[in-house]
């Protein structure tokens, strides 16, 4: 099941951690259209407790918390009006 938390934190890498019931996996975008995939456990077990501290100080925004939800993607769609005004101008 795929969860959407709203958190303050700056995280300013694109780490992916998936596990199921075969097997765990953390994969980290390299060089922009790459990504590294590890099952090291000592990794694993490293980035779940990072993730894990991080949900712990985040909102659940997906299937509960509407308000939040709504805030977190009116703020998207402002930064992509920003943007495509931005471009426009520059034509």
């Amino acid at each position: 099941m795929t969860k959407l938390f709203l958190n303050d934190t700056v995280n300013t890498d694109t780490t992916f951690y998936h596990e199921s019931e075969h097997k765990k996996r953390v994969y980290l975008i390299h060089n922009i259209l790459n990504y590294l995939h590890t099952s090291n456990e000592r990794y694993l077990a490293d980035t779940k407790s990072v993730i894990d501290r991080q949900s712990l100080n985040a909102n659940l925004i997906s299937g509960v918390n509407q308000s939040d939800r709504h805030k977190y993607f009116q703020e998207i769609n402002a930064w992509v009006n920003a943007a495509r005004r931005e471009i426009l101008t520059k034509r």
